[in-house]
């Protein structure tokens, strides 16, 4: 009976945590003119690592840094207010700080950490999940399905919002290049003796064969939320519903957006103070004759490089991306 008992506890208390999953959101606002911005990329990729999927990111591109058409795929997508309001490179983290996508609130080192570590450990009032699917055969539109249940009681009206992102953007257009300030700063210790920095020096001014990715290309609410979403009062332990369809927008003749590189973010927001709750991101399904290529277990490490595209020869301190025989790609933090 005491077994029985101590088993149920164990099972209760897994599904509590299991349920209440806090996530953080990072809204970068960055561009491929912006000189500074180079660092963002290198903060992205190491909170990814360090973090996971409990780390959520939309890189929305500002026309005032970036003439390409990740831009008007951005503003489209609802991120105009923002990308009008702001300095490059920053970030907001849950719309609840806004902050340097690398230094966050401290002039060196990834100091972006505090700010994730601080809302990771911040109240979970509600957990969020999404679904996505295409629509139709020819995968032009994704049906995106949020799921909420709130554990704790929110006295203010909540909203949700939806935002389509994708990755492997890339053209060989000159705008696609990225201009990078730290070509030059070789001998400025507080770049030298940060490692995660370091290697931007060894890239030239213009950082040719950039890949883009966490561009918002279409979204719905995006700045406020959208009405009647869910309900003016909600309740705790309830399963709240909601769906709505998003269209992957023909990008230009030169960008070809890769159908099988798309995710969708649902957010829940606080309609008083216009923070995040929570956050949750779906990979949309492999659309009808995309490529996929298969799992090798015997695959092995292939070469190794950093994060500006430099191959080298052994693991360095920083984010190091390995590739393998089979294709496939993984990022290891070094520390």
């Amino acid at each position: 009976m005491k077994y029985f008992v101590l088993s149920l506890l164990l099972l209760t208390a897994s599904m509590a945590c299991q349920g209440e999953t806090k996530r953080v959101l990072e809204e970068e606002f960055t561009g491929t003119k912006c000189g500074w911005c180079p660092r963002g990329i290198v903060g992205i990729d190491l909170c990814k690592a360090k973090y996971g999927n409990r780390f959520i990111v939309i890189a929305a591109h500002g026309k005032e840094y970036d003439p390409t058409i990740m831009t008007q795929l951005s503003e489209d997508a609802g991120y105009s207010y923002f990308l009008n309001n702001t300095e490059f490179p920053k970030c907001k983290v849950d719309r609840r700080y806004t902050a340097d996508p690398y230094h966050g609130n401290s002039e060196t080192g990834p100091g972006i950490f505090d700010l994730i570590d601080k809302q990771l450990a911040s109240e979970c009032y509600a957990d969020i999940d999404v679904k996505a699917e295409w629509t139709n055969d020819k995968s032009t539109h994704v049906k995106a399905t949020a799921h909420v249940k709130f554990y704790k009681p929110v006295d203010k009206e909540c909203t949700l919002a939806y935002v389509l992102t994708a990755d492997s953007l890339k053209s060989d257009d000159k705008n696609w290049i990225q201009l990078n300030y730290y070509y030059d700063k070789g001998n400025d210790p507080t770049v030298t003796q940060d490692p995660n920095l370091l290697p931007l020096t060894k890239q030239s001014k213009y950082m040719r064969n950039m890949v883009y990715n966490h561009v918002p290309i279409a979204g719905k609410g995006v700045e406020d939320g959208i009405s009647g979403s869910l309900p003016d009062s909600v309740e705790t332990n309830v399963d709240y519903n909601h769906s709505i369809t998003l269209e992957v927008p023909d990008a230009s003749p030169y960008t070809k957006i890769r159908k099988e590189h798309l995710h969708v973010v649902a957010i829940l927001i606080n309609k008083y103070n216009g923070s995040v709750l929570n956050v949750a991101e779906a990979a949309v399904p492999q659309p009808a004759g995309a490529f996929v290529p298969k799992s090798n277990q015997n695959a092995v490490v292939e070469a190794i490089y950093s994060l500006d595209g430099r191959k080298l020869t052994n693991l360095c301190p920083g984010v190091n991306v390995l590739r393998y025989t089979d294709g496939s790609v993984k990022k290891v933090l070094v520390k």
